[in-house]
């Protein structure tokens, strides 16, 4: 482009360099432009490499920052249109909560058939009811491709929803032209049907991808203990699970003295809360109303959805082997060395903890014969074939096996409990400079954001002219008669701010124009990614594409207000 062209557009070298933000992806282009017309081995020139990955490390930013307030954008329109969703724990505002698709679906009960418009996200399946516009799948079909059933003015009743860390599914065959398929979350059995063959086997792939994903990245109940330390999200880094050493601490810290601590069982719901909120990837946290009995609940149905015991059952005959012998701790110390690495590190950390709940057996009356009797099985399981008495004396040699692992602490586990203290260091040293990163990272984006300020100057500089363009965009704004929202292609100059039905038309009068003097500019609520202009007789409103845009503007906004 010649300089002429490239100032008609708004692209001017000047206009790029002194706003980058404005334009990254045109930025990285240009560098990189340039690169390939310098002369190789020129170390004039060779800054402008660094440059080039500072413009791409820039627009990466921007494109992820875009990316994650499109998607909370998608799901606060769809949480206004839902009433009763507030009143649920769902959480739309997530950041972590994405829309995989939506669409019309009927929940069939007996021989009733409810249609219901659903919403899947990667945690929830959502079913509403439509309290206006329409009000079954008849009327539905007769918009055709749903686009009214998805239009602003349509509002949602909130129906129920399943939570997708607790179910299976179970593809149907076709039969009698129904295109079923069921959800089932043990307590519960939902038989969905879609309305065509197409639509069926798009939400059966859809649901089976985000039940799998869930399983391997967010589930914790009923997870292979490697699976859990290795992929799971929380866990990575660690050597035993998060949950586990924080319910166990809040026990340490004041319910030892507990009596029937591990014997008497705590409330069924709040367990079921608890492992619920695991299961979908959140954190739980404790306090003076947590039930104890309710958290050791908890504890004990983590073991007893292991899918294999800590010590795995194929060990069994090595380990009860040693019962007897007279190098029997020697012996039993080769074999826990054998053990997975966080095998071992979570039967130290659980019989470390067995001790502390031994010694307060005055006050909690768990002597170390009953706290092997909850807890034994879980941590090794005795071959179940065979006659009763075969049985019963593996069951016995269990029991065992625990007491000597507790009577023997410090010759068994003392070097575990040293490597795993060693890891804990690494682990907090690599967790300094993630957060360090992340400081970084933070003080990067705040800086480039920042840079706005500087279109202060290109405003107020007496070299520029007061017409060049400061910034250029597509931005939607609010009518003053109809009320209807409509995309124009704004222009912002010193003292005003323009507006056109497309980019090519910008060398030509306007179509409207905000004359920025004596005028306020401000973050708005009627609209997520919205401002306003005020002036004397009118606000103007105004709505960009996402937060980091809507920043932008405002910035640029302001630095051209004539006060």
């Amino acid at each position: 482009k010649t300089q002429e062209q490239m100032d008609s557009s708004g692209c001017s070298l000047e206009t790029l360099l002194s706003c980058p933000l404005q334009r990254p992806a045109q930025l990285e282009c240009f560098i990189e432009e340039l690169l390939h017309k310098t002369i190789r081995g020129d170390n004039e020139f060779q800054p402008l490499k660094l440059a080039y990955e500072k413009a791409k490390e820039m627009n990466e930013v921007l494109q992820k920052g875009n990316e994650l307030s499109q998607n909370i954008a998608k799901n606060i329109e769809i949480f206004k249109r839902i009433s009763g969703l507030e009143q649920t724990s769902i959480n739309l505002m997530d950041s972590n909560c994405m829309l995989i698709r939506e669409g019309v679906l009927s929940i069939v009960e007996e021989t009733t058939k409810i249609d219901h418009y659903c919403f899947l996200f990667n945690m929830y399946l959502i079913y509403v009811k439509a309290q206006n516009v329409l009000q079954s799948l008849t009327d539905i079909k007769e918009f055709g491709n749903f686009n009214h059933m998805r239009a602003e003015n349509a509002r949602y009743r909130y129906c129920g929803h399943i939570g997708l860390h607790r179910v299976t599914l179970q593809d149907l065959p076709n039969t009698d032209g129904k295109n079923c398929f069921i959800l089932a979350d043990g307590q519960n059995k939902y038989t969905m049907m879609a309305d065509s063959h197409k639509a069926k086997s798009d939400w059966v792939f859809d649901l089976d991808r985000t039940i799998a994903t869930i399983r391997r990245t967010k589930k914790v109940f009923g997870v292979p203990l490697d699976q859990l330390m290795v992929v799971h999200e929380n866990e990575k880094g660690r050597d035993i699970p998060s949950f586990l050493e924080k319910s166990i601490s809040y026990i340490i810290s004041g319910s030892l003295l507990l009596e029937g601590i591990f014997r008497i069982s705590g409330r069924a719901s709040d367990i079921k809360n608890m492992q619920d909120q695991l299961d979908q990837g959140k954190e739980i946290s404790f306090n003076q109303e947590t039930d104890p009995h309710a958290v050791c609940g908890l504890i004990k149905l983590w073991f007893r959805e292991l899918p294999e015991t800590v010590i795995p059952p194929s060990m069994f005959e090595v380990f009860s082997g040693c019962l007897g012998a007279s190098d029997c701790i020697n012996r039993m110390k080769i074999n826990i060395d054998k053990l997975p690495f966080h095998n071992q590190c979570l039967l130290q950390h659980m019989v470390k903890f067995f001790q502390l709940v031994i010694q307060e057996e005055e006050s909690n009356k768990m002597n170390k014969r009953n706290l092997s009797i909850v807890f034994a099985p879980n941590l090794l399981s005795a071959p179940q074939a065979g006659d009763t008495q075969t049985v019963s004396l593996g069951l016995e040699s269990v029991y065992k096996i625990f007491e000597i692992l507790v009577d023997n602490y410090e010759p068994l586990f003392h070097n575990i409990e040293e490597r795993r203290k060693q890891n804990k260091v690494k682990l907090l040293q690599e967790q300094e400079q993630i957060l360090k990163r992340e400081r970084e990272e933070r003080q990067r984006v705040e800086a480039i954001l920042s840079s706005q300020e500087n279109l202060g100057s290109i405003a107020n500089s007496q070299v520029i002219n007061v017409d060049a363009i400061v910034k250029q965009g597509w931005l939607s704004k609010k009518g003053a008669k109809r009320r209807n929202w409509k995309t124009r292609w704004f222009v912002l100059r010193f003292k005003c701010l323009g507006y056109y039905r497309n980019p090519q038309d910008i060398n030509q009068p306007p179509k409207g124009k905000i004359i920025l003097a004596n005028c306020k500019v401000h973050i708005a609520t009627s609209k997520p990614f919205s401002f306003e202009i005020e002036i004397r007789d009118r606000t103007y409103h105004i709505c960009a594409k996402n937060a980091i845009e809507a920043k932008e503007w405002i910035a640029a906004i302001e630095s051209c207000i004539e006060n």
